[in-house]
């Protein structure tokens, strides 16, 4: 899992990891070689080749860009890293460039997600005025089929139930294109209920990854 177990994270740092407690709060850019957990709150810049974890009082907004990211707190903004995953009760809003991303139940997410590509984080700004757009279940179908080389018309044909709507702007009718442009996507950890037979479902942690070019 992440750097600092499940649960309450404030408690059993390892050494090396910088913590900044709850109560704390900080505007600016933090450059670290070592982990960082935070428990407070940040709104800035954060840059570092280690792990970063988002306690569940911990929130962050801003640019940030890590190995790895745990979040159970609340995270807003522009995300470079190699692997994120958000555990129960943790959010996540904005723009996610990553090629391993994983949501837990309970865990949500509102924003673009993207496959991972070395930039510089200065474009990668984060803009507050930035509104993400919710995407049906059907458009994340079809990105996932694009991916994997499937024509998304057959799976509208084989879900009759489901009106067809219009594509996120970014994303295309090849894997290269979603690949390069990205789409808009909601994700939601925990429970969902279906429009057809209203009945809910448990869903297990959705993981998505992105093949590397």
């Amino acid at each position: 899992m992440g750097i600092i177990g499940k649960g309450d994270k404030s408690k059993g740092a390892s050494p090396g990891t910088t913590v900044i407690s709850n109560g704390t709060r900080l505007v600016g850019e933090l450059t670290l070689e070592s982990n960082l957990h935070v428990d407070g709150q940040i709104k800035g810049t954060i840059i570092s080749d280690h792990d970063v974890s988002i306690g569940r009082s911990g929130r962050f907004e801003g640019n940030l860009k890590a190995e790895r990211l745990l979040v159970s707190g609340f995270v807003e903004g522009v995300i470079d890293c190699a692997v994120m995953e958000i555990v129960a009760e943790g959010r996540v809003f904005g723009e996610l460039h990553s090629d391993d991303f994983v949501i837990e139940p309970g865990g949500h997410f509102l924003g673009e997600s993207h496959p991972r590509r070395e930039v510089p984080l200065a474009e990668l700004s984060y803009e507050r005025n930035h509104e993400p757009q919710l995407s049906s279940p059907e458009q994340h179908s079809d990105q996932q089929d694009s991916l994997q080389g499937r024509d998304p018309a057959d799976h509208q044909q084989a879900s009759p139930g489901f009106e067809s709507a219009g594509r996120a702007s970014g994303v295309g009718s090849s894997g290269k294109a979603d690949a390069e442009d990205g789409s808009s996507t909601s994700h939601d950890g925990g429970e969902e209920s279906s429009a057809d037979d209203a009945q809910t479902v448990h869903r297990e942690p959705r993981r998505t990854t992105w093949g590397r070019r």
